[in-house]
């Protein structure tokens, strides 16, 4: 194999930079730069062909390469296949084929590159020596040969990345479930990042390059069980909607009627067994694909939203013998099915506990071993999850998620904030109730002070039961918000919900409480 010769890949969806991969299926991908594969997947694909093998799996198992077809292929998401080459010679990113670079390269090193330009096979191109700058250039017949624009073209691919997913080993899987809105999202017309992209940032923040050990997102998608296209309740949908405001009612029909299409027993049940089989082939696929080579892997969910509520009521289902087997997880062999972690985000499934009047035994503790609610403090949709298992918890704070890019610890513009709500609180509370505004000025202060010893005890045990069957941690985790945030908390709700998946801290926070679940587990 030359190993002047790149394998390299069209800009494909779901890797790679964000800006890259927001124009992935519109006509600027045609001409857009192409990527090298990281290092291991060169060498995977070379002795993929020194052995006749036609597929290989690369970045991390996620994506196939067919070499014979010469095509790269999602496993795990919809994605337009991309095509694959081995360059050697490239204009602006975009490589020539195999036959191509061999005719330029032994073009280039003859002593006929001076006076004879070479023709390339489609009769169109040509590629020639400046003259004036001595650069080696292609020329595209559009106005005649000598007043047709020249192009430089370069041999040899630039960066090509030293460390890449397939080189470390996997020790925790995580599928990400995505909640209201992902049908509209996932659109081009939208900025707002879908469930693929969000699972790319979270690879790129809690990943570091080289490291031993890495984490795996997955995404699991069920919004096309209610908003395929031609479908008949899709159809249905669209011809009932006013034509008034369409973008807002475009909106609607995407984010608020999912949560009316789950609460329908029929959709209820079609949505279920659609994310049960794609996260049993999901997790079943990619650990056959990693080998047995790959130490144990430990699988967790990520649940954004309404996505929560679905996957809460998946788990808390296994413990019935009598469930469908379409609706039974099953990971394989390999894998019990087993939950190490599940973090809830922006979640409300206390709404839905509160609502179906079920708020005994709320932790699947039969096959989940920990359970994280966590939330932004001004998302609208989100609710707490401890006050269901004690009303006393109400009088606890949830543990903030650390300030990680900060060292760790409280912000102190949120420690301020929270003794301000707390006085405030508190004098609107006894000044409301017997003993009036006297009273209402004492309060504060007690409540600054701390508690007296017998709400003290009573919390305490409140907080200690609550470990007790999550694994020793908290259940209520709250984001901490930025100073500019801060400031107003009604303007920052409006975008709350949807910021998750691209904040630091909380892909720190997940990161720590995986490894932590894997360290301990494992020792």
């Amino acid at each position: 194999m030359q190993r002047d010769f790149v394998w390299v890949h069209e800009p494909c969806f779901g890797e790679g930079s964000v800006a890259t991969t927001l124009d992935r299926d519109n006509d600027k991908a045609a001409e857009a730069p192409w990527t090298a594969f990281p290092q291991c997947d060169q060498d995977r694909l070379d002795a993929a062909v020194t052995t006749g093998k036609d597929e290989v799996c690369v970045y991390g198992c996620r994506w196939i390469v067919d070499i014979r077809a010469g095509k790269l292929t999602a496993r795990f998401w919809r994605a337009q296949p991309k095509r694959v080459a081995r360059a050697l010679w490239h204009k602006e990113g975009v490589p020539y084929t195999e036959e191509e670079s061999i005719m330029i390269d032994n073009w280039a090193k003859s002593t006929i590159i001076t006076t004879t330009p070479l023709a390339l096979p489609d009769g169109n191109r040509r590629i020639e020596l400046n003259p004036e700058t001595r650069e080696i250039v292609e020329v595209v017949n559009t106005m005649g040969w000598f007043l047709s624009p020249k192009t430089p073209i370069t041999r040899g691919w630039p960066g090509v990345p030293v460390h890449g997913d397939s080189a470390a080993p996997v020790t925790n899987l995580v599928i990400c479930i995505h909640g209201i809105g992902e049908h509209l999202w996932s659109q081009q017309a939208f900025s707002q990042l879908g469930l693929v992209e969000q699972c790319r940032g979270l690879r790129s923040m809690v990943n570091e390059e080289g490291a031993a050990t890495r984490i795996e997102f997955l995404p699991v998608e069920w919004h096309s069980v209610i908003h395929t296209q031609g479908d008949a309740v899709q159809r249905q949908l669209e011809a009932i909607t006013l034509p008034s405001v369409p973008m807002l009612r475009t909106m609607t029909n995407d984010c608020i009627s999912d949560v009316l299409f789950y609460q329908g027993s029929e959709y209820q049940f079609r949505i279920r067994e659609a994310v049960v089989q794609n996260i049993n082939n999901t997790v079943r696929s990619y650990l056959a694909a990693l080998g047995p080579s790959n130490p144990p892997v430990r699988v967790s969910f990520i649940c954004h939203s309404l996505g929560s509520v679905i996957i809460y009521d998946i788990l808390q289902r296994q413990k019935d013998a009598t469930i469908p087997p379409k609706e039974r997880l099953d990971f394989g062999p390999q894998c019990p099915v087993a939950v190490a972690s599940l973090f809830l985000i922006g979640s409300p499934v206390a709404l839905f506990l509160t609502c179906r009047g079920s708020c005994a035994d709320i932790i699947p503790e039969h096959i989940c071993a920990r359970m994280f609610n966590v939330f932004n403090p001004t998302d609208p949709v989100a609710y707490r999850l401890e006050p269901l298992l004690s009303l006393r918890m109400k009088d606890a704070p949830p543990e903030h998620v650390p300030d990680y890019s900060g060292g760790g610890g409280v912000k102190a513009h949120v420690q301020l904030k929270g003794v301000m709500k707390a006085f405030a609180d508190s004098a609107y509370d006894v000044a409301t109730k017997d003993g009036g505004i006297k009273k209402a000025f004492i309060a504060p202060m007690k409540s600054l002070l701390g508690l007296d010893a017998d709400e003290v005890a009573s919390l305490q045990t409140a907080t200690e039961s609550i470990k007790a069957i999550n694994g020793g941690e908290r259940i209520d985790w709250e984001l901490q918000e930025g100073l500019i945030e801060s400031a107003n908390d009604y303007v920052t709700a409006v975008v709350s919900h949807n910021r998750y998946f691209n904040n630091a801290d909380f892909a720190a926070f997940v990161k720590a409480k995986l490894l932590m679940t894997f360290s301990s587990s494992s020792a």
